[in-house]
């Protein structure tokens, strides 16, 4: 684990300072904080030390006394403190296994919602810092606020509150999504048996730049234990099993021209036997691998290999006009025809990552791409799913197992016997074809009829065609009719 931040109400209880012990050396975080800790200021230096020896920390006692929100971090951790209010503390943040610089802020908000307007207004006000708009950025902790009625356990699906409105205002305002997460769905409960109420009022919201530097991270909302409040865990770079990707062709492999030499040189030499398909589905599967090659040869980090093709580019110009030679203006040629090559594939090969289809293609600007190509990596995944019985099912054989069992229920099941009988469904319907007609239409396929269908496709363009047979209102003989 990399950063929590947990609410732990009353830290002043030796009994939840235990349980926190252990937790805490289960999971080893290095930088974090503690919530509604309602610990004093007098007691608050002694009771951090002796829960966490030689840590550094920081709290936010000049707006409560009731000590809000305690920021923790290891000594091999560089915090700076850049703003400070009674719902939240921001910092910057270097991890020593992190080459990134990112920015945290440890929010809790208010029981009241006029005041946690405040907190939306704070959160919208630092987006827009130049310390914040331009780096990773994560908002995590006690929102005391859902987003959408189904974060509630008895909540009216259709119901909407004015604090969700205002919430949900801010989150698009300040450009933060959810961080991709497991665990628990509801993070608080009012712990009141038969009358329970849960609420996911804990969250881990990030920016677009934390899901392009982090696009490993994964939020973990774990059991409340000594709290009614789940811990909100961050991990940076998750170990998920290697997955077997399919094969997927890139379009810009088009506009290379030795590309199509390849191709052809390739396909004309596999020698394959059987039937014509099974040639074509032989071949097919031969150059996949010549495919993923060429594409890696060529293709590789496609966004570094833009810039170094522009910085040679800018080079050659650079020394073409410094001192003209034939050879300095030779290797400006090729750098001028190398780069546009390449950006053109950069461009393309985004576009169809991020099925964004509605740019103009005079626009060559990738920043929108890549931000959405990161969006979609963080959300098209499954984290876990939950069964029939409520239950949570979050590794990976489990999940499927899941799905496998539920379409195999749902396409292999027993079939259901319709109660409904041909009379019945015959009223539906009151055009009837003539006997002649019928007959027509049950009439088999000839193969003089592929052949003439066959034949007349290689004289006319290139639509669907459908074949009307003959009927006492047609002339005789077949009529073709596009479509």
């Amino acid at each position: 684990m990399d950063i929590f931040c947990w609410n732990v109400r009353g830290f002043n209880d030796k009994i939840k300072r235990c349980g926190f012990r252990k937790w805490f050396r289960l999971n080893k975080p290095i930088f974090g904080g503690l919530l509604e800790t309602h610990v004093s200021s007098i007691k608050a230096v002694s009771i951090i030390n002796r829960v966490f020896p030689s840590w550094h920390y920081d709290c936010n006692y000049e707006f409560s006394d009731l000590g809000k929100i305690w920021l923790l971090w290891h000594p091999s951790v560089s915090v700076s403190v850049i703003h400070k209010s009674l719902q939240s503390i921001t910092c910057k943040v270097k991890l020593p296994f992190v080459s990134a610089e990112f920015v945290v802020t440890l929010v809790y908000g208010s029981n009241c919602r006029k005041v946690r307007r405040e907190l939306w207004s704070e959160l919208c006000y630092l987006s827009t810092s130049p310390s914040i708009a331009q780096a990773p950025w994560t908002v995590l902790g006690d929102f005391n606020q859902i987003l959408d009625p189904s974060e509630h356990s008895s909540a009216s699906a259709a119901s909407s509150s004015r604090g969700m409105r205002d919430f949900l205002n801010c989150s698009i305002s300040s450009a933060l999504s959810d961080l991709p997460f497991c665990g628990n769905t509801f993070t608080w409960s009012n712990k009141q048996g038969a009358s329970v109420v849960a609420k996911k009022l804990d969250r881990i919201l990030v920016n677009d730049m934390w899901l392009s530097s982090f696009p490993n991270a994964l939020g973990v909302f774990g059991d409340p234990g000594i709290s009614d409040h789940s811990p909100c865990c961050v991990f940076l770079d998750t170990s998920r099993p290697k997955l077997k990707h399919p094969f997927k062709f890139f379009s810009m492999l088009n506009a290379n021209p030795e590309f199509k030499v390849i191709i052809s040189e390739c396909w004309k030499s596999l020698p394959f036997q059987g039937t014509s398909m099974r040639r074509v589905s032989k071949k097919l599967k031969e150059l996949k691998s010549i495919i993923r090659t060429f594409s890696k040869d060529n293709y590789f980090g496609i966004e570094k290999r833009v810039t170094e093709a522009f910085e040679e580019l800018s080079h050659c110009q650079h020394a073409l006009l410094s001192r003209p030679s034939p050879q300095a203006g030779l290797n400006e040629r090729k750098a001028y025809e190398k780069w546009p090559l390449l950006a053109k594939a950069e461009e393309s090969f985004f576009q169809q990552r991020s099925h964004v289809n509605w740019l103009g293609k005079g626009d060559s600007s990738t920043s929108f791409y890549h931000r959405y190509v990161k969006a979609r990596a963080a959300q098209n995944q499954i984290l876990f799913l939950q069964d029939v019985h409520g239950n949570v099912i979050d590794t990976k054989e489990g999940i499927m197992n899941m799905v496998l069992d539920y379409y195999e229920n749902f396409l292999g099941g027993p079939s259901l016997l319709s109660t409904s009988t041909f009379d019945e469904l015959s009223q539906l319907l009151q055009f009837r074809c003539s006997l002649s007609v019928v007959d027509l239409l049950q009439a088999p396929i000839l193969n003089t009829d592929i052949q003439e269908v066959s034949s007349l496709c290689q004289t006319t363009s290139p639509r669907v065609l459908t074949v009307i047979r003959p009927s006492s209102s047609l002339p005789t003989g077949k009529q073709w009719v596009q479509t």
